[in-house]
C-alpha cells in the first residue's frame, strides 16, 4: 500500500521540462496547480456520488470532462509544461464551472467557483505573469455575472427544495471558504519565500562584493609588492655580475652570493605558486598521517637550517587527520620553516616541537624558544607582505599563505608570542577532520 502511494505521489511531483531550470517559486506555483486540480477531482467525485442518490440535472459526460482536464493538467505538469498546465486548466474549469452555475439558482452558491477560480489564475501566473492572471481573472469575473444575473442555461433548469438548496450552498460556501483561504495562505507564502530569497540573494551579493573588495585591494599590494620583490634579487644579481667581472679573485665569493639571491628569488616564485594554487584548486581531502608528513618537511628545511636547531616531534604514530594533504603541508612547511630560520642567536639550544593532539578537534602546535613576536606586530602577521621583525629575509607571504590555506580547510592558525621568549603557532582543524579519520 505505502509503495502504491509513493508511486502516485512521485507522479504527482511537477518536472522541469528539457533545458529548463525550474525556479523555486515556480516550483511551488506548478505544485499549487497540482494541489487545486486535485481539489477539482475530489469535488467531481463528491457530487457524482451525490447524483446517484439525488438528481442533479449533470449530464455525465460533464464529469468525464472534469477528470480528463484534470488529468491533462496533472500529464503537463510533470511533463514540464507549466504554462499548458495553468491556461488549459483554467480555460476548462472556468468552461465547466460556467455551464454548471448557469443551470443552477444562484442560492446553490455554484457560481463562487468562478471567483475562486479568477483568483487562482492571479496566484497561479504570478506578478511576473500579471497580463495572464489578469486576462484569466477577468474572464472568471465576467462568467460569474453573466451566470448570477442572467436568466439563460447551457442545461435545463434545475430547481431543489428549500433543504436541498441550503445545504448545497453550505457545502459550496465551504469548500469556497476553504480554497480561497488556501490561496491567500498560499499567496502569504510565495511572498514570503520571495522575500527570504530576496534577502539571502542580497546576503550573498554582499558577501561576494566583499570578498571582490579583499580581493582587489590584495591584488593592489601583489602587484606592487610582488614587482619590488622580483625586481631586487634581479638587481642585486645584476650588481653582484658586474662586481665579479671587475674583482676576479673573490669571484667565488660573489657567484656564492648570486646563488643566494637566486634562492631568494626562487622562495619567493614557490611562495606566489602556493598562493595561486590555494585560490584555485578545490579542496581534495584524504588521509593524511601527520606523523610523517611533519618528517618530510623537517628533513626538507633541515640542511637549509641554521646549526645546533633541535627538531621534537612529539605525535602518537595513529594520528592521522581527512583533510588536503597539499594545504596541509603548506601551512606546515610555513610554521616550522618560520620556527627554525627565526631562532634566538643567543639560546644556548635553538628547539622547534611539533605536537598534535584532538581537543576535542585535531590541533597541531608548533612551539619553538626563538625570538618570539613583540606585540605591536602580533595583530598584522598574517597580512600579506607583513614583515614582524628586521631579521626577516622572506616576502612576507608565508604566514599570509599558510592563513588562507587553513580558512580554506575550515581550519585556523592561532598564535601565542612573547618578545625574546618564543612563539606557538597552532593549527586548529576542524572537528569533522578528526570523526572522519577515526572512523576511516
Amino acid at each position: 500500500m505505502m509503495r502504491w502511494w509513493r508511486q502516485i505521489k512521485l507522479f504527482l511531483v511537477p518536472r522541469a521540462g528539457p533545458g529548463y531550470s525550474l525556479l523555486p517559486s515556480e516550483q511551488r506555483k506548478a505544485h499549487l496547480a497540482t494541489q487545486l486540480t486535485l481539489v477539482v477531482a475530489g469535488m467531481t467525485f463528491f457530487y457524482m456520488c451525490v447524483n446517484l442518490f439525488v438528481d442533479l440535472g449533470v449530464p455525465v459526460w460533464v464529469f468525464i470532462y472534469i477528470y480528463v482536464s484534470s488529468f491533462s493538467v496533472i500529464l503537463l505538469n510533470r511533463h514540464g509544461r507549466f504554462q499548458w498546465a495553468k491556461a488549459i486548466g483554467l480555460l476548462s474549469f472556468n468552461f465547466i464551472l460556467f455551464q454548471i452555475s448557469s443551470s443552477d439558482l444562484y442560492v446553490t452558491g455554484s457560481h463562487l467557483y468562478l471567483i475562486a477560480t479568477g483568483s487562482a489564475a492571479f496566484v497561479l501566473f504570478g506578478y511576473e505573469q500579471r497580463a495572464w492572471g489578469l486576462t484569466f481573472g477577468i474572464a472568471s469575473f465576467l462568467l460569474y455575472l453573466l451566470g448570477y444575473y442572467n436568466n439563460w442555461s447551457v442545461f435545463d433548469l434545475k430547481e431543489y427544495t428549500s433543504v436541498q438548496n441550503r445545504v448545497f450552498f453550505f457545502i459550496n460556501w465551504l469548500i469556497f471558504s476553504v480554497v480561497m483561504g488556501y490561496l491567500l495562505y498560499t499567496l502569504l507564502r510565495l511572498n514570503f519565500k520571495a522575500e527570504d530569497e530576496l534577502r539571502q540573494r542580497s546576503e550573498l551579493i554582499s558577501a561576494q562584493n566583499e570578498q571582490l573588495t579583499k580581493t582587489n585591494r590584495e591584488l593592489d599590494r601583489f602587484v606592487y609588492s610582488a614587482s619590488h620583490d622580483l625586481r631586487a634579487p634581479l638587481s642585486s644579481i645584476g650588481g653582484l655580475v658586474a662586481l665579479a667581472k671587475q674583482d676576479v679573485n673573490d669571484r667565488d665569493m660573489y657567484l656564492n652570493m648570486i646563488e643566494n639571491r637566486v634562492h631568494v628569488m626562487d622562495t619567493f616564485i614557490r611562495e606566489i605558486i602556493d598562493y595561486a594554487r590555494n585560490v584555485r584548486q578545490e579542496v581534495s581531502p584524504t588521509h593524511v598521517p601527520i606523523g610523517p608528513l611533519v618528517q618530510q618537511i623537517i628533513e626538507s628545511i633541515r640542511h637549509g637550517a641554521p646549526a645546533g636547531i633541535e627538531f621534537r616531534v612529539e605525535i602518537p604514530p595513529d594520528f592521522t587527520v581527512f583533510s588536503d594533504e597539499g594545504r596541509l603541508r603548506v601551512i606546515l612547511s610555513n610554521l616550522i620553516g618560520n620556527a627554525a630560520k627565526y631562532f634566538h642567536p643567543e639560546r644556548p639550544m635553538p628547539t622547534v616541537v611539533v605536537r598534535a593532539q584532538n581537543r576535542p578537534h585535531p590541533v597541531i602546535d608548533v612551539e619553538d624558544n626563538g625570538m618570539g613576536i613583540a606585540a605591536e606586530h602580533r595583530g598584522r602577521i598574517f597580512d600579506m607582505f607583513y614583515r614582524g621583525t628586521d631579521r626577516s629575509t622572506g616576502s612576507g607571504l608565508g604566514l599570509y599563505i599558510a592563513s588562507e590555506a587553513a580558512a580554506k580547510i575550515g581550519g585556523a592558525i592561532r598564535m601565542v608570542s612573547e618578545a625574546e621568549k618564543g612563539s606557538c603557532f597552532t593549527l586548529e582543524l576542524p572537528l569533522t577532520a578528526g570523526e572522519t579519520a577515526r572512523k576511516g
